[in-house]
């Protein structure tokens, strides 16, 4: 059930996102997820769309003091009439954590 849950608020998510900018969503009191598309028209590679999501999952994390913690990655390819995606959730755990150092 805790999937399903995880899985519907992320779709939610990137319905709500649509094509743009990404932004953090809270999931759960622990799991965060960005979504991120590319504009319609305009072409860019997952790659340029993943470190775009890195970096923000990254800013968010520092702003609180805290260091971002992969859970997840997923993308999915531009193909006609479907802009290129990206799903990054994360954890935020704090810098000192040895799950930080472990990740590093």
């Amino acid at each position: 059930m805790k999937n399903t849950l995880t899985i519907l608020c992320a779709v939610a998510a990137l319905l709500s996102a649509g094509c743009g900018s990404p932004a953090v969503v809270q999931l759960t009191p622990d799991l965060y997820v960005i979504n991120k598309a590319n504009r319609a028209g305009v072409f860019e590679n997952l790659d340029a769309i993943k470190a775009a999501v890195f970096k923000e999952a990254n800013d968010f994390a520092a702003a609180k003091g805290k260091v971002a913690l992969a859970v997840a990655v997923h993308d999915a390819p531009e193909y006609p009439g479907h802009c290129a995606t990206v799903e990054y959730q994360f954890r935020l755990v704090d810098k000192d954590s040895p799950e930080a150092s472990a990740a590093h």
